[in-house]
């Protein structure tokens, strides 16, 4: 079986809407159904399926727990007002026709190494030499849970949409701080090493935090995008949550510490029980007067630690990260700020 091919948007429609000898092929895509797949499809979060029918009719489906929801829904809303053939076409970033979703490689097995670093979830790996760049996303942690099979968050889709590759950084557990920062170094140094020309971090809670160390240190990277940066735990448990907010502005004023215009994004949210509070206040003292700070404070209707994964943070947030980070320019329509729960 040959590996299944990332539909980017410069190619995807090709792929998808191309006319093929089968009676079972889509019809060629319409321009609605063009304008959703590359605008609204692919920078949507996993777990994501798209389905065509012989008449032209569509349906998508996205943010699934599984694959199999995401196929179904897909499948279900292609079908609505009487189309018949439904058939997917696409889970995730990848083609499946002739492949069976289900077995669907998580990660490209084309793809090489990078140090500690893992290809990302669901895209094919295109290499230095053709992406754009490299998104290094960094998951969050929680004592006792193995978070190396979370997702990457939604905006990161966009990336992948555009034609940069996306590798994980994993941790299984946190052995220091300093163990998980050298790692995420020795993953930096690996892709440049490997050529790759722009080399983005991006990460919540703890992958957050670390993202923000490597900027801090020194790190050869391109931009940073941290949601709800955190190390210390649960307000209501954690007995180093009294020291969370020193070292936060500590970790700040490393930051700002960088002579070069550095693209940093930070998203803070409300009743984020990982946030010793007050800093918003950092934010503004330490990192405001930089050009290169995008600060997103509190999105009202986007509540808790884990707000960054949700749909309605992409939505509103996504399109702004990416241009902010991999264009580096500012969205004028970029809502950056709430009611700032300090």
């Amino acid at each position: 079986m040959s590996v299944p091919r990332l539909l980017l948007a410069a190619s995807a429609l090709c792929i998808v809407a191309a006319p093929a000898p089968s009676q079972e092929a889509p019809a060629p895509l319409g321009p609605n159904a063009r304008s959703q797949f590359v605008e609204r499809f692919l920078p949507s979060g996993f777990h994501r399926a798209f389905a065509t029918a012989p008449d032209g009719r569509f349906g998508w489906a996205a943010h699934r727990p599984t694959i199999e929801e995401a196929i179904g829904d897909a499948i279900a809303a292609c079908a609505r007002d009487r189309g018949e053939g439904c058939r997917v076409r696409v889970v995730n970033g990848i083609a499946v026709d002739g492949t069976d979703p289900a077995a669907l490689p998580r990660r490209d097995p084309a793809a090489p190494s990078l140090g500690p670093l893992v290809p990302g979830d669901y895209v094919t790996i295109r290499g230095a030499a053709v992406a754009p760049g490299l998104v290094i996303w960094s998951h969050g942690y929680r004592p006792g849970t193995d978070s190396s099979g979370t997702l990457a968050h939604a905006y990161v889709s966009r990336f992948a949409a555009a034609g940069w590759d996306v590798y994980r950084y994993n941790r299984v557990a946190i052995e220091s701080g300093a163990a998980d920062l050298a790692g995420l170094l020795a993953g930096i140094a690996a892709a440049r090493d490997s050529g790759y020309r722009r080399v983005v971090l991006a990460g919540q809670s703890r992958g957050g935090w670390i993202s923000l160390q490597a900027a801090a240190a020194g790190a050869a990277i391109d931009g940073v995008i941290a949601t709800a940066p955190a190390t210390h735990g649960n307000r209501a448990d954690s007995p180093a949550m009294g020291r969370a907010r020193g070292d936060f502005r500590a970790l700040l004023q490393r930051v700002a510490a960088r002579p070069e215009r550095l693209p940093i994004a930070i998203t803070l949210f409300e009743a984020d029980s990982f946030d010793p509070g007050g800093r918003s206040d950092d934010v503004a003292a330490l990192l405001g007067s930089r050009e290169g700070v995008l600060f997103i404070d509190h999105p009202p209707g986007l509540r808790g630690h884990a707000a960054g994964a949700s749909p309605g943070f992409n939505l509103r947030y996504g399109a702004c990260l990416f241009v902010f980070v991999a264009e580096a320019r500012r969205d004028p329509s970029c809502p950056t700020s709430g009611p700032a729960a300090r």
